[in-house]
């Protein structure tokens, strides 16, 4: 679909509206601002609970920094959704407005100064994933300059220099030949065929130690469980129920066969939550290593099953995703050098 429009009334009084692009989000982006949500509910309810003060710095310090690169993300969609150039001649003044949710920039050129101009950028591919795309070209005098045409294809691009051509501007822009087939210039590899692949060989890289990672807690996990089965005892908790400003909490303790005592606290929801769980909680404990213990209702509900689905199933794919995109995203951004043309910025 063009997403030019183009509105005359006159030589002298036209509009050339550039739509949103509208296109899909790519995966990493959507995984990102997806990780990145969960990642920060996760943090700030962690920084109102009573851990320490250490652990609340490195919680906030992460947060920034997290919400710097959602923002970045976030922008980057936003224009591509949402995003709108219009380019106005009135008289001898070209007026260009581009409008984005939550923002607006306008700006004029008088014709008989202005030029046009090609935008010969070289974009890695993935450095859109954090900037916005640049513009395919460029209008200057000799006190300022802007790009526009955002995502504009190049036969899009051909017909937005024609028409800016023929309301007098001043042109070093020359059509470019278009060429729909892949190219073959070994300086081009971040076609979508390339990156997929790319993303698709780390993934199935990261798998392994991703699944050896869960082997090991599920190994830990199910010898904890059978040891606790053959050599455990039960034993009541003393719990208490305790009220904070931004959410309510447990406490529970119990005295094991040796007279160690055992604590343990958290977040309960609320008091009706604690009393059904909590109030007459039972534990399971290791007599050798009491700080070894499972709440009762857990013991009792021990699915090996489950278990395997967790962490060898679940886990791993859910690791091998995350880290697997920082890694593909890493590698590709070393090798943003490699140049890719206008064309097939598109993601």
């Amino acid at each position: 679909m063009n997403r030019l429009q183009i509105k005359k009334d006159s030589d002298k009084d036209i509009s050339i509206e550039i739509s949103p692009l509208k296109d899909k989000v790519s995966k990493t982006q959507l995984m990102f601002l997806i990780f990145g949500s969960i990642g920060l509910l996760i943090a700030f309810s962690q920084i109102f609970s009573d851990e320490k003060p250490f652990a609340k710095l490195f919680l906030i310090v992460w947060s920034i920094i997290w919400i710097f690169f959602l923002i970045k993300i976030w922008n980057v969609l936003k224009w591509r959704r949402f995003g709108k150039e219009v380019i106005r001649i009135s008289g001898e003044q070209l007026i260009l407005i581009k409008t984005c949710p939550l923002k607006k920039i306008r700006e004029s050129f008088n014709i008989q100064d202005s030029r046009i101009l090609k935008n010969d950028y070289q974009i890695p591919a993935t450095k859109e994933f954090f900037k916005v795309h640049p513009g395919v070209l460029k209008i200057e005098n000799k006190r300022k300059s802007t790009l526009i045409g955002k995502y504009l294809n190049e036969i899009e691009t051909n017909q937005l220099a024609e028409e800016l051509k023929t309301i007098g501007l001043k042109s070093e822009y020359e059509d470019t030949v278009i060429d729909e087939t892949e190219s073959t210039d070994p300086d081009i590899k971040y076609s979508k065929k390339y990156v997929k692949r790319i993303r698709r060989r780390i993934f199935l890289i990261c798998l392994i130690p991703a699944f050896l990672y869960g082997y090991s807690l599920y190994q830990k996990d199910t010898k904890e469980y059978n040891l606790l089965k053959s050599v455990g005892e039960v034993t009541e908790v003393n719990s208490e129920f305790k009220e904070h400003w931004d959410t309510d909490y447990y406490y529970f303790y119990f005295i094991a066969s040796n007279g160690q005592k055992v604590e343990s606290s958290g977040k309960c929801g609320d008091k009706e939550r604690f009393d059904s769980f909590y109030k007459d909680l039972k534990v399971v404990y290791n007599p050798s290593n009491p700080e070894q213990y499972m709440e009762y209702p857990y013991f009792e509900d021990y699915s090996v099953n489950y278990k395997i689905f967790f962490y060898l199933i679940l886990l791993t794919l859910i690791l091998a995703g995350m880290v697997s995109s920082v890694i593909s995203f890493i590698y590709l951004a070393i090798k943003g050098q490699i140049k890719i043309t206008p064309h097939n910025t598109r993601s």
